[in-house]
């Protein structure tokens, strides 16, 4: 993830860059009646072994009900081999090339400043925002992500303050991966991009959607468009550096768990929001 950062930088500018869960209270039918054994019909005591497997039934079928059969390592992580052949390369890639210049970042440029870059590449982000409210149905999130753009690139002095935050209008990100998960659209294999990272199909054909509704995919020329790809993907590197040390064990493991971690908690998220009709605005505030 740490060097797939980089690659993300490069997917939006040459411009290449949930499924819902299906309503867990669905009505299921009653299971047929079984047939009453004759030894218990007769007032046969039963065995120990038999009053405990009845009372497992229930149990085995509560648990089908509530989902899947949880992955086992083998269906997790089906390309293994070549994935961390390409983690270790993206690896490399971190430690010789961004995360250098990462820190360097870090260090020279004053705290104030770099809030203002944050500010400003979280500003081009909302007409992306919008695009994809719309495409999922969500009125609500249609004017809150072009509120903020007009406020933000206006009051704010193109995104480079936040004023729409201190009114209460706060950031409500979505993106053309959670479109394609609102369309059913599954997830699908775990992947590791050369220069990207830890993604999976329906993530990557997002990161790729994504792309293409940012400001930055009109941009002519094309190297100043390459310029603030990159500058976006260093400040965001910096972002993650004290993160670091929270990567316990095997750091490929450990990428993989968070990512997969990540996707279940965007699909639950897309799910439990089905049918939310309430028009109101999240409460993270940010700041300026």
């Amino acid at each position: 993830m740490l060097a797939g950062l980089f690659g993300a930088a490069l997917l939006l500018a040459s411009g290449c860059a949930s499924n819902r869960s299906a309503d867990s209270a669905a009505v299921q039918e009653p299971p047929p009646l079984q047939e009453v054994p004759a030894a218990v019909e007769a007032g046969a005591p039963q065995t120990q072994a038999e009053v405990g497997a009845e009372a497992d039934q229930p149990a085995a079928a509560e648990g089908q009900a509530a989902g899947e059969e949880p992955l086992t390592e083998e269906e997790k992580d089906r390309l293994e081999r070549v994935n961390r052949a390409v983690f270790a390369f993206n690896s490399g890639v971190d430690r010789g090339m961004l995360k250098p210049v990462a820190v360097g970042y870090d260090r020279i440029v004053p705290g104030p400043v770099r809030r203002r870059v944050n500010n400003f590449f979280h500003w081009l982000r909302e007409p992306g925002n919008a695009v994809n409210n719309g495409l999922q149905g969500d009125l609500k999130g249609v004017f809150t992500s072009l509120s903020r753009f007009l406020i933000n690139g206006t009051v704010g002095l193109a995104g480079l303050f936040d004023p729409a935050t201190r009114m209460r209008i706060y950031r409500d990100y979505t993106g053309f991966d959670d479109t394609l998960a609102k369309w059913g659209m599954k997830t699908g294999t775990y992947i590791v991009v050369p220069f990207r990272g830890p993604t999976d199909v329906r993530y990557l054909l997002g990161l790729m959607g994504d792309a293409m509704l940012t400001p930055q995919f009109f941009i002519e020329p094309t190297s100043v468009a390459l310029g603030l790809t990159l500058l976006n993907s260093v400040d965001t590197r910096a972002e993650l550096l004290p993160l670091e040390r929270a990567i316990i064990g095997d750091p490929y493991v450990f990428m993989r768990e968070a990512h997969t971690s990540s996707r279940q908690n965007s699909n639950d998220k897309n799910s439990d929001e089905e049918g939310d009709d309430e028009f109101g605005f999240g409460d993270d505030e940010f700041d300026l």
